[in-house]
């Protein structure tokens, strides 16, 4: 905190209360596991792009015209970005080999990463909010008289403010919001993990099996397994636990969320998706190599051919059988650490602003709890893509508060 340059908190009255009895710790989880997240999703579109070159897949289910059939705001916003990440790519020019119609665990990518988008977006604003609130019991607000002349809507408050029983240490709104996203990652993998099973094929790349060469046997054959195994676990780390509390404290704390618990399923889901995306960019960078050392003349779109080369400083191509372990474990800790290019940090951003019009009831009472939370690229309302009535509530009220 000192090299931070953070004065170290003096705790005064209750406060050592309200920092111990809260959901400080579960709360801090979730701050690490939304920004691994944000990092997942960045690395899995580049990761999706190189793939589908991979695979020499179709563009069609990408196009502007296809996406505006069914309009849903997160698919058309990850159609766009997947377009300008494939920018320049071979895919976009003529191919009698190309098949029409690809596995649909490529063609249905854009409505995974538009899914994975939202829900982390959402989840990240539920966060946002119990970070920068107060969620003790009693709450101590100061500067407030009372609304009414009823005895109980009186009760609580003194001169200068008002000590008044609460249940906002009630973390269910982000912790229903964390097990979404832990069905969303579910879907993700599974979707990653058949896109690796594809590219071993050669009936859907045309290329040799298990992308192997002329001097390896089982090339990327002992992949599968383990990449099936993460993807079941991940599944069953998806089932929601947040409801299995029994009661305690003589029966007054007679519900529960289990917030620790249902965070760090997510972390490890999170960790699992690393590996397995890992798996995945194993797999696409050497199709991608394979296809490009059969037909030269071909290119990998600018972002994908960045990715590919630094990829590639990290992890050699496979020309003849290895352990693959440390080869994942290293794919995993390149795709954590990998620095997005400028272009895929406005991608992200336009990500984030085109959620803005989805129709996500689930984030309808956001507005009511604390319109003001700086998000860094709009209202809650707008990170949420809250319906344009409940955006304009949000608005009025984000205003009136900075006039006060």
């Amino acid at each position: 905190m000192g090299s931070a340059g953070i004065e170290p908190l003096k705790p005064f009255g209750k406060d050592g209360l309200a920092i111990l009895s809260s959901n400080a710790y579960a709360a801090g989880l979730a701050a690490l596991a939304i920004h691994d997240a944000e990092q997942l999703l960045s690395t899995s579109r580049l990761v999706y792009a190189l793939s589908l070159e991979g695979l020499n897949g179709n563009v069609s289910p990408l196009l502007e015209d296809v996406a505006a059939l069914r309009p849903f705001p997160s698919h058309l916003s990850s159609t766009t970005e997947l377009r300008a990440l494939l920018e320049g790519s071979y895919l976009w020019q003529a191919d009698d080999k190309r098949i029409l119609q690809d596995p649909l665990s490529f063609r249905t990518a854009p409505y995974l990463l538009g899914s994975f988008a939202d829900s982390l977006a959402c989840t990240k604003a539920l966060v946002q909010i119990q970070i920068n609130s107060s969620d003790d019991n009693p709450g101590i607000v100061v500067g407030v008289e009372p609304k009414s002349d009823l005895f109980q809507a009186r009760r609580g408050y003194v001169e200068g403010g008002a000590v008044l029983p609460t249940a906002n240490f009630e973390p269910l709104p982000w912790i229903i919001a964390f097990e979404e996203l832990g069905i969303v990652l579910a879907h993700h993998t599974t979707a990653s993990s058949e896109r690796v099973l594809k590219l071993n094929n050669p009936t859907h790349t045309k290329l040799a099996r298990y992308l192997g060469t002329e001097n390896t046997h089982h090339a990327f054959l002992v992949v599968e397994a383990p990449l099936m195994a993460l993807a079941t676990e991940n599944r069953a780390l998806a089932q929601p636990t947040s409801f299995d509390s029994r009661p305690i404290a003589g029966g007054v704390e007679d519900v529960g969320t289990n917030a620790p618990f249902v965070v760090e399923r997510i972390r490890t889901q999170i960790d699992n998706s690393f590996t397995i995306l890992s798996m995945e960019l194993l797999h696409a960078a050497q199709a991608a190599d394979l296809r490009l050392k059969e037909h030269p003349q071909r290119k990998l779109s600018t972002a994908t051919a960045s990715f590919h080369g630094a990829f590639r400083n990290k992890v050699p191509f496979l020309d003849r059988d290895r352990s693959m372990t440390p080869v994942i474990a290293a794919g995993a800790a390149f795709l954590k650490d990998y620095a997005l290019t400028q272009l895929s940090r406005q991608q992200y951003a336009r990500k984030v602003s085109r959620t803005v019009g989805s129709q996500r009831d689930c984030c309808e009472p956001l507005f009511f709890v604390r319109g003001d939370v700086n998000l860094g690229s709009g209202s809650i309302a707008e990170i949420c893509g809250l319906p344009s009535r409940w955006r304009a509530a949000a608005d009025e009220r984000d205003t009136s508060r900075r006039a006060a």
